[in-house]
């Protein structure tokens, strides 16, 4: 457990001592989902919320309690073209904000970097708690933002192989792709309701002068959701150009079949003809029917050749 006095000049972490809670401080606190039983006491949180912090769900919510906000979020990212999640959960009351993650939390290193470097230039000392909240909602969308990108990175790849070449390789991982997008859009849709409480801001946590910033971030995220509607519809365009692909690389062959059969077509007649058992056919005897049936037969093969070459069907 990490615990930060946000009310000292020079933001330190602090010792978790027996009496290190005073009302009269703001504090910034770090932890994971089993260290947080041992603060529980002393900020009243609701046992629901607490049962939420140890156990792995893919619930994303907000609730408003009389002496605090709780929010359930999931942050994602790629790694090796899987969808990795992390839970975390937040707690923001009149003079706490409590973050809940895992120990090996990716996101936790990503939030954790230069936050209090930002939340020290905040120039009245109370408002650091609101800066704080806002940071960590500002890192969440920065990061989201970039996953979308890389993976709209990866389509735009899959594009460019398609157009190469369609095979059943491509397509499984274009219904791939559609799987993590799916995933994806179903993570950030309840965020857009997020983003509409925190404006509200029943409880009246956040500092007046810092709503505007939160309507800021409820905009990022219509934006990322816009965004993740964005990568649906190229998924689909992906299946379009591979059925079109596929399409094309059948009429190919089609094609190729017709030529094949359009320049055997008046052999086979001919073989036909000659292969009637009629006892009076005029050439059947003749002494040079055979060479000359087979070079009518050159004859007319390239003929066909010369034709479809000026046509340029070939």
């Amino acid at each position: 457990m990490e615990i930060f006095n946000l009310s000292k000049e020079i933001i330190e972490q602090q010792d978790l001592a027996e009496d290190w809670f005073n009302e009269d401080n703001n504090y910034f606190i770090v932890c994971s989902g089993e260290e947080i039983l041992s603060i529980q006491s002393i900020f009243d949180f609701a046992p629901e919320t607490i049962d939420q912090c140890i156990h792995f769900d893919d619930l994303v919510r907000m609730e408003s309690y009389d002496n605090y906000d709780y929010i359930n979020l999931n942050y994602f990212y790629l790694y090796e073209e899987n969808l990795k999640f992390e839970e975390f959960n937040l707690y923001l009351g009149k003079n706490y904000l409590v973050l809940v993650l895992n120990t090996k939390s990716v996101f936790k290193k990503s939030i954790m970097d230069n936050i209090f470097q930002k939340i020290e230039k905040t120039l009245k000392i109370e408002d650091r708690l609101s800066r704080a909240y806002y940071l960590i909602f500002d890192r969440l969308l920065t990061d989201l933002f970039t996953t979308l990108e890389e993976m709209e990175s990866e389509i735009q790849i899959l594009e460019h192989l398609i157009i190469q070449e369609a095979n059943q390789k491509k397509l499984a991982r274009i219904n791939y792709y559609r799987l993590i997008v799916s995933t994806m859009k179903r993570n950030l849709r309840p965020l857009l309701y997020i983003g509409d409480q925190i404006v509200v801001n029943e409880n009246e946590f956040v500092a007046k002068g810092y709503l505007k910033y939160f309507k800021n971030i409820d905009i990022r995220l219509n934006k990322l959701y816009d965004f993740v509607i964005d990568l649906t519809e190229m998924i689909n365009h992906l299946q379009y150009l591979y059925d079109s692909a596929l399409s094309t690389e059948r009429n190919k062959i089609s094609e190729r079949l017709t030529i094949i059969a359009t320049f055997f077509a008046p052999l086979t007649v001919i073989t036909g003809i000659y292969g009637m058992n009629f006892p009076y056919m005029p050439e059947i005897h003749w002494k040079y029917g055979y060479p000359i049936i087979i070079g009518a037969m050159a004859v007319v093969s390239i003929g066909l050749y010369v034709f479809m070459k000026k046509k340029k069907w070939l």
